[in-house]
């Protein structure tokens, strides 16, 4: 009778400790979930307002170094995001709402690019995009490190746009399309120089 108990307390114990488990990961996915919302919409509403200045400053004198003031902070927080969303990954409830996360920081990567195009040409500045088309295979991964490097000592002439090469939406497939993409990893600078395949550091940098 006293072990019926026992193990009716330890059976009781355990499925407390596995719900309260279960509440917790939910608890914590929550927050997670609604950090990185947060800061999507905030580079949302700032890739907005520079997309509206610089339909609004046109050729100002001022115009140039605001819009390109704003690209670089935005730029910044889109790094910050790309890897929480990568460390958060274990703990969305669902796929589904992993890749709406990723379709939404996908397409601010694409808007922030395009912009940065539209910001060098009317301002006639100089620094280089590098699209960079990659894969989970360890070619991209070592091309991902590659990048990253030259990313920290090209801060301030150099956008790296990361894009998944296996994610299924529209603007992915377009910018494979248009620009004949086939495999990752795919390195291409100033919409212009293709790389395909893993490349060392020496070549890219004589790119840009």
């Amino acid at each position: 009778m006293v072990e019926a108990k026992i193990y009716s307390l330890a059976a009781l114990l355990t499925l407390v400790l596995v719900l309260s488990s279960l509440y917790m990961n939910y608890y914590v996915s929550e927050i997670k979930q609604k950090e990185l919302q947060e800061k999507y919409d905030s580079i949302n509403k700032l890739l907005s307002s520079s997309q509206l200045e610089f339909e609004y400053l046109g050729n100002s004198n001022n115009s140039c170094d605001l819009l390109n003031e704003s690209v670089n902070i935005t730029r910044t927080n889109l790094i910050g995001i790309n890897r929480k969303l990568e460390e958060y990954k274990e703990y969305m409830i669902s796929d589904s709402e992993f890749n709406r996360l990723k379709t939404e920081q996908t397409i601010l990567y694409v808007k922030i690019w395009m912009l940065s195009n539209q910001i060098k040409e009317r301002c006639d500045m100089k620094f280089t995009t590098v699209l960079y088309l990659w894969d989970t295979d360890l070619e991209s991964k070592q091309q991902g490190y590659i990048l990253d490097a030259i990313r920290e000592d090209h801060q301030d002439d150099l956008l790296v746009i990361p894009l998944d090469y296996n994610f299924n939406i529209g603007i992915i497939n377009l910018i494979k399309k248009d620009h004949d993409v086939t495999s990752a990893p795919t390195i291409i600078i100033n919409e212009q120089t293709k790389l395909v395949g893993l490349q060392n550091r020496e070549t890219i940098e004589k790119l840009l």
